[in-house]
């Protein structure tokens, strides 16, 4: 089939070594997406199935999308159509090389191995540093003393006409 794209050997073969499932699909302009065959599920078929009419009807009725964009939803509608899941997405510039295969290894030892606990914690640790580093900002010695004479010992000055403002009076005229 002209314009079919088929991942080298190498990379396939190295998937389905850490998953047996596992493959490599070509949708278009460079991207490849990294799937995972689950067993049948009707209800993904028929998602898929709704994929597919929703883009035959977009089409009919006119789309500012380019063939491209296009035919790369086609393709990943028959993949999810076919039961595949969507791991990863690759943009490739030439052929698909084992850098693919090493991260999907990354991935599967990670799902394997690490407990959503884990994760979250993982996911939240650039805030809790964010969040120590103010806590230790705040406890600092200095801060609390240049914060006491800054609200304190500061010269504060109230000219005419500033104490409505601090009371919330309002102007004599509106008073009237």
């Amino acid at each position: 089939m002209p314009g079919v794209r088929v991942a080298p050997r190498h990379v396939v073969a190295g998937l389905r070594n850490t998953d047996p499932a596992a493959d490599l699909g070509y949708l278009g302009n460079g991207r490849w997406l990294l799937v995972v065959q689950k067993p049948e599920n009707s209800i993904r078929r028929q998602g898929a199935a709704t994929m597919l009419d929703a883009l035959a009807a977009e089409v009919r009725n006119g789309t500012e999308k380019t063939m491209a964009q296009l035919r790369q939803r086609a393709r990943y509608a028959l993949l999810a159509y076919y039961g595949y899941s969507p791991v990863a997405q690759y943009d490739v510039q030439g052929e698909p090389t084992d850098a693919i295969v090493r991260d999907f290894q990354m991935r599967d030892w990670l799902y394997r191995h690490t407990s959503d606990d884990a994760l979250f914690r993982a996911i939240d640790a650039p805030q809790q540093a964010a969040i120590a580093a103010a806590r230790a900002d705040m406890m600092d010695p200095a801060r609390h003393r240049d914060a006491y004479r800054h609200a304190f010992k500061a010269p504060v000055s109230v000219t005419q006409g500033d104490h409505r403002a601090l009371f919330h009076s309002p102007p004599s005229s509106l008073a009237a």
